[in-house]
C-alpha cells in the first residue's frame, strides 16, 4: 500500500523500493496531479486510485479479483540496475 503526496511536486522514495520487490503495489494518489503517476500509472505490478471510497472500493475489488498477488520485481529497479544509472549520471 502507497499513499501519495497531496499538493506536492516530490515523488516517495519508497515506490522505487517495492519496484524492485514481488508483489503487487496498491497506490492511492493524494490527488489528480500526484508526480507518483509518472511511475505506477499503467505498470503491470500498480493497482492505482484516485482519493475517493468509490475509486479506491473499484480499485480494492480489482486487486482481490486477481489471480496471484505475486509479480516479478521490474529489473528496472533492481540495485544493480540502479548503480549503473547513477555510474552514468556521476561520469
Amino acid at each position: 500500500l502507497l499513499f501519495g503526496n497531496k499538493n506536492s511536486k516530490q515523488i516517495p522514495a519508497k515506490i522505487y523500493e517495492y519496484m524492485g520487490a514481488q508483489g503487487i503495489i496498491f497506490t492511492i494518489y493524494g490527488d489528480e496531479n500526484d508526480p507518483i503517476k509518472s511511475i505506477v500509472n499503467d505498470h503491470k505490478k500498480c493497482i492505482n486510485s484516485l482519493n475517493n471510497k468509490d475509486e479506491i472500493k473499484k480499485s480494492l475489488i480489482k486487486l482481490l479479483n486477481m489471480k496471484d498477488f505475486k509479480t516479478l520485481p521490474d529489473e528496472n529497479y533492481e540495485w544493480d540496475e540502479i548503480t549503473k544509472r547513477l555510474n552514468k549520471i556521476l561520469r
